[in-house]
């Protein structure tokens, strides 16, 4: 009787175990077939690897060749945080958009693999199947399988950190239907042995070209301003300094490096810049009406102001990012003792506007806000916001802080080229508050 149960049992055997007796003695016949094709296919995969480093929207295309490659269903690469527990930013192919995002916001952290993917060592895929705790029949009774995976038919996968670096981790992940069957160790060690270590470099690439092509693409459109300016990382460490900015820190009169570290000489101004530096370096793109921001910063030798306008620069990429998402921090430096003082004269001629609307342009380029512009000229508030709003409606501009950067670049010589290059991106929604610039590079 327990010899015809033990063969009825192998009988009712599903194709793909008969496929994949592998992981112990060897393997049959399809499972070296599978293998061997696996092989020849390599190295177009390989290649599109690299094109993905240099093309990011390439990374895809390496997503569907491994699906076709391995006989999967979909494939994701997530880029996230150091944790692993929120998404940054990812890539997918046949996966659908409505599940994709739900696996994004929600059951990232319901796949019931992932604590324990979170102690494996990185640099290695692991199947589903042979490699964790929860195995199948305890897999099928879970909310993951129920509610996302098994409406996808996505029984079996492999999954690992195949990339990571400070405050991030690139997690691939590569599935089958129940029908395809597990990925067995010849699959598992051909994926690990010749697919991760190039997955791993290409995205080291990608990583690097990505920071870079940010790092000159701000610099191009901040050095359109005319401004001197310094560029911070997400740490607000300087990555970059103007000639004129570097003259300035050089100076440190009002501006100094402490280290890689940006301070304001005057003790209170210096803990306003920090926290806008702070704020404006762990904003997101979706967060760059409100932050940064703009501070005057007094010399300690002579009654001049020096006057900050900070900004966030994010990456224009919509591909895989292979960051934390975290943008780079312009800071522009309007020094009076580096620039002739603005001629209202020759606002009223580049602009349009009347003496008295180019009296209150000068004192909003000095760094004065609209209740002590009212103080000034003897004006209430209210007649001053009007005046700011005729003005901004004049120079095209769409906030206080966009108006004080085009006219701190408003010299005589800026007013006769006529140009005006714009700082904020072209679908910014108006506001007459003093908000920050947004900076995409």
């Amino acid at each position: 009787m327990i010899q015809i149960r033990k063969l009825s049992n192998c009988c009712v055997n599903t194709k793909r175990e008969r496929r994949q007796i592998d992981g112990g003695e060897g393997m049959n016949f399809d499972a070296q077939k599978r293998l061997t094709e696996m092989q020849r296919r390599l190295p177009d995969l390989i290649e599109r690897v690299y094109q993905a480093a240099l093309e990011p929207e390439q990374w895809e295309t390496v997503l569907a060749e491994a699906i076709s490659l391995s006989d999967s269903r979909s494939a994701r690469m997530l880029v996230l945080n150091e944790r692993a527990d929120a998404v940054h930013s990812s890539i997918k192919h046949n996966i659908d958009d409505q599940y994709h995002e739900q696996y994004v916001r929600y059951f990232v952290n319901k796949c019931p693999w992932r604590p324990e993917l979170r102690n494996k060592p990185s640099g290695l895929l692991y199947s589903t199947y042979l490699d964790f705790s929860v195995k199948q029949p305890r897999f099928y009774r879970t909310e993951f399988y129920n509610d996302w995976a098994g409406p996808q038919d996505i029984t079996h996968g492999m999954c690992g950190t195949v990339y990571q670096s400070r405050g991030l981790k690139v997690q691939f992940l590569i599935q089958r239907t129940r029908d395809a069957g597990h990925y067995g160790r010849g699959e598992q060690s051909l994926f690990n042995e010749q697919i991760v270590p190039h997955l791993r470099r290409a995205l080291a690439m990608s990583k690097h070209i990505e920071e870079e092509r940010t790092r000159n693409g701000a610099t191009i459109r901040l050095a359109q301003n005319g401004l001197p300016f310094v560029l911070l990382d997400h740490e607000c460490r300087l990555v970059h300094a103007t000639e004129g900015a570097e003259s300035i820190l050089r100076r440190g009169t009002a501006l100094r490096l402490q280290g890689r570290s940006l301070q304001a000489c005057d003790a209170e101004a210096d803990r306003r810049l920090q926290r806008i530096l702070r704020r404006t370096a762990v904003s997101t793109p979706r967060q760059w009406l409100h932050a940064g921001g703009q501070l005057q910063c007094r010399s300690t030798q002579s009654p001049n102001v020096t006057q900050l306008l900070i900004s966030p620069v994010h990456p224009s990429n919509r591909h895989l990012l292979v960051s934390d998402g975290l943008p780079l921090v312009a800071v522009l430096i309007h020094d009076p003792d580096e620039r002739p003082q603005l001629d209202d004269r020759a606002l009223s001629m580049r602009f349009g506007l009347t003496p008295a609307e180019a009296r209150t342009a000068v004192l909003l380029a000095d760094g004065l806000r609209a209740a002590q512009v009212a103080d000034r000229l003897g004006l209430s508030l209210l007649t001053v916001r009007s005046r700011i709003r005729d003005i901004m409606s004049k120079t095209g501009t769409r906030r206080q802080a966009e108006l004080v950067g085009l006219l701190l670049r408003a010299t005589p010589a800026a007013a006769s080229m006529g140009s005006r290059p714009r700082l904020t991106p072209d679908d910014a929604t108006a506001s007459s508050d003093d908000d920050a610039i947004g900076l995409r590079a």
